[in-house]
């Protein structure tokens, strides 16, 4: 019971520092690096968030694509 308590705080903890990092809707990002993508948005690329669901950021990029970047593998910066 002791140890079960423990992973659920330390799961609350990365939780918790994982939404912290959650942009927000309307919110302006730079993408730094996209990892696994056939087709990567280059990097510098800037958008504005449309949704935010699971572990994905879905934005639109000021060069009329629409992709999202996956929270925790792909690399960006809110501006």
């Amino acid at each position: 019971m002791k140890s079960l308590i423990k992973n659920l705080l330390k799961m609350y903890a990365n939780i918790k520092r994982y939404a912290m990092r959650e942009p927000a809707i309307g919110q302006r990002i730079e993408l730094i690096e996209m990892v696994d993508d056939p087709q990567p948005i280059e990097p510098g690329t800037q958008g504005t968030v449309t949704h935010v669901g699971g572990d994905v950021i879905n934005i639109k990029w000021d060069n009329g694509r629409t992709l999202g970047v996956v929270m925790g593998i792909d690399k960006y910066k809110t501006i």
